[in-house]
């Protein structure tokens, strides 16, 4: 008997197993509105600090911002409406490129800002009038740019150039016949990849086009994408590694997400990800090698997506709703360091403000015992589960009749 009610105790017993979950808390550390400069275009973190660069008419703006206040800003004329083209960190210091047109001239400002807003450095080169940049890269004592170029008579053209203190080394515009086609290409994404080659990417309204050049201006790999029934905007990339990038926009009135991976053979493999039911696009990407967080927003709705890398794919953990204390923000630019994510933009209509939101995000995967259904459950065939019991109850009735024979008494 106790070998019969020991199997059917094993049979009745709830199985437990060791599952992964994942729990994901957001928290608002401060929102900071700076009234004096239109938009904040580009951002990095050290040490809890925030710094973001951005333009006003003829001036440059970078200011550092912690906790909700601002500890200090620079301005600086460069002489012509000015835009952010990068910001990065070079050796302690912000290494930061700017654009601006004035007359017909147009320049590359390169700037390098201590922590302190003091400025270190700083070099400019003309560059052709008819060049249109929008974002950069540095490599060494060059920067690379990329964007437009218009020529009289034709639409914008894909552009990329090299800029050192030579000048403007060379360009690179395609007119049609690689990866350009009708309405206005720009480029909007720039970044290095393996080998130190450049990658750049960008749209045409009806196709996405990506390119892998060399330093010296030859176009080694070239794709198109083509979504001839629908509006595709690419609005910039982030960089995970120099082998995985992630294009953002939107497809039509979605949020759009393209995983690329270059192979050593400078092939590029894209996977096309629209984001839901969700309508929007996305603004700003920011994130690292396990995590990827978008920036979705839409005319009456913001929101902050939390996906990870499953292999070569993504998988959404979390959506966070942001519309209560970013309702009418446009992110542009984002940073995340460790737990910390801050993003920078502008907020309104019309008349717009910079804007600095900083929050931290909490990601943990942990090890849960699960309770999961019976044993006789997971058998699944209702045949076998029927033939288990029928041996079960035999076994018992057989021990039960055994026990019985033998307190019999013997004649």
């Amino acid at each position: 008997m106790r070998l019969a009610a020991l199997l059917i105790a094993l049979l009745l017993t709830p199985c437990f197993a060791s599952l992964a979950s994942t729990t994901i808390a957001a928290t608002l550390n401060y929102s900071y509105v700076d009234d004096e400069v239109k938009e904040l275009s580009n951002v990095v973190q050290v040490g809890g600090v925030v710094y973001a660069a951005g333009s006003k008419g003829n001036y440059v703006f970078i200011a550092a911002y912690r906790g909700g206040d601002r500890l200090w800003a620079t301005t600086v004329n460069v002489g012509g409406n000015a835009s952010i083209l990068g910001l990065n960190l070079e050796g302690g210091a912000l290494g930061l490129v700017a654009y601006s047109r004035s007359y017909n001239i147009t320049r590359i400002h390169k700037f390098t800002v201590g922590l302190d807003g003091a400025i270190v450095a700083r070099q400019d080169y003309i560059i052709n009038p008819r060049l249109f940049p929008l974002t950069s890269v540095t490599m060494g004592d060059s920067i690379y740019i990329a964007g437009a170029s218009f020529i009289l008579g034709d639409n914008l053209n894909y552009m990329v150039a090299r800029v050192s203190a030579k000048g403007v080394e060379w360009v690179r515009e395609e007119r049609g016949e690689v990866g350009g086609g009708p309405g206005d290409d720009v480029l909007k994404c720039i970044g290095l990849t393996l080998g130190s080659r450049i990658l750049v990417a960008g749209d045409n309204g009806t196709s996405i086009s990506i390119m892998i050049l060399s330093q010296t201006g030859d176009i080694l790999r070239n794709y198109v994408m083509p979504y001839r029934n629908m509006t595709v905007t690419i609005n910039g990339c982030l960089k995970i590694s120099n082998s995985t990038f992630i294009l953002y926009g939107a497809l039509g009135s979605r949020p759009l997400l393209i995983p690329l991976t270059i192979k050593p053979d400078l092939d590029v493999t894209a996977s096309l990800l629209v984001v839901g039911d969700l309508v929007g696009v996305v603004t700003s990407t920011v994130g690292r090698e396990d995590l990827v967080v978008p920036y979705v927003t839409n005319i009456n709705q913001s929101l902050i997506l939390v996906y990870k890398f499953n292999g070569s794919q993504l998988e959404l953990l979390k959506a966070i709703n942001m519309t209560e204390v970013a309702r009418g923000f446009i992110a542009l630019s984002g940073t995340l360091v460790n737990s910390n994510l801050a993003l920078v933009g502008y907020t309104g209509y019309g008349k717009t403000r910079a804007s600095v939101i900083s929050l931290t995000i909490i990601v943990e995967e942990r090890e849960a015992r699960l309770s999961r259904i019976p044993f006789l459950d997971i058998i699944g065939d209702p045949r076998l589960t029927l033939a288990l019991l029928t041996v079960v109850v035999s076994l018992t009735a057989y021990i039960a009749y055994r026990r019985v024979r033998r307190r019999e008494p013997r004649g």
